[in-house]
């Protein structure tokens, strides 16, 4: 019998608490345990940070939405982005929820008032 046969490998064994690896998984990390639905991410944070991704690298993209997606240019996510920067907490959670709702038709309400304002 080897010595060896009941020593465990570093992969098996958290170094700094002792515990095997199943027993301190961590919940967070990528590909082990629970992980976040896509769902659960609001959906007004990915078309704010897809209007900045477009402002940032000066082009046009395609939002996906949940009633199909939308071809956007810079020029109009420019004037959407500092037209919500500009808004004041309580307006802005308002809009957000109006766009929380995913719709295509609700994005289209609120380029309609931006570009009101901006005129």
């Amino acid at each position: 019998m080897s010595k060896w046969k009941n020593v465990r490998t570093y992969m098996e064994v958290n170094p700094y608490t002792g515990q095997s690896i199943d027993e301190d998984m961590p919940t967070n990390a990528a590909g082990r345990g629970e992980f976040n639905d896509l769902n659960e991410v609001k959906v007004s944070s990915y078309i704010t940070g897809e209007l900045r991704d477009i402002v940032k690298n000066k082009s046009a993209k395609n939002i996906k939405f949940k009633d199909g997606s939308m071809l956007v240019d810079m020029t109009t996510a420019s004037m959407m982005m500092q037209v919500l920067d500009k808004l004041k907490s309580a307006t802005k959670r308002k809009v957000m929820s109006v766009l929380d709702s995913g719709k295509k038709s609700d994005f289209l309400k609120f380029h309609g008032l931006v570009m009101k304002a901006v005129r």
